[in-house]
């Protein structure tokens, strides 16, 4: 459910795909994990790594923020007409569901055109520019957060551009009326 940031590694063997340090140059940037695709693996990177570990350490772990609504690309200039976006604006996408649980369901509506996450612009295909790995999927702004963090949402609602403050926020699947999965169940 919850997009993390990964690096794939292309043309390597089963055999190293799990649990395995991998390096550029001499410098360790993540473990590989399993991730089902043929000669390719999935790393998750030393920044996720050391953040979980810092997250760890406290007296009580808060988890992974997760995100609590869905979006869709904002291409179509009826759709942005109909939504009284001004032809200047050209960033954006739209928020199609919000859920009871996760990152942004206290505030965020249906029917909204995310513009930004905490300063970053979101283009309307969902992504906006780190200024480490270049073009991300705006979904890594939220799971990059510690459950209850500060965030803020750009918003285009009811025809004009605003920001509201929340906190990030987690979910167990068991919270969810079809639990995505449980585990020792």
């Amino acid at each position: 459910y919850s997009k993390m940031l990964t690096f794939v590694a292309a043309g390597i063997s089963e055999a190293t795909n799990l649990g395995q340090l991998y390096c550029l140059n001499d410098k360790p940037i993540g473990i590989a994990s399993l991730s089902g695709k043929e000669k390719e693996g999935d790393i998750i990177p030393a920044k996720v790594i050391n953040r979980f570990l810092k997250d760890a350490q406290g007296k009580t772990y808060s988890g992974i923020a997760m995100k609590g609504f869905d979006t869709s690309n904002l291409l179509d200039p009826a759709m942005r007409h109909y939504l009284k976006i001004p032809d200047s604006m050209q960033d954006g996408v739209y928020v199609s569901q919000v859920y009871t649980i996760g990152t942004g369901s206290d505030v965020l509506k249906q029917g909204d055109v995310l513009l930004g996450i905490d300063g970053y612009s979101i283009n309307p295909y969902g992504k906006y520019t780190d200024p480490k790995f270049g073009a991300l999927l705006f979904d890594y702004l939220i799971t990059d957060k510690t459950t209850g963090d500060k965030i803020t949402f750009e918003l285009w609602r009811d025809g004009k551009r605003q920001t509201f403050d929340a906190k990030t926020k987690r979910f167990n699947a068991a919270d969810m009326l079809v639990p995505l999965y449980e585990f020792d169940r």
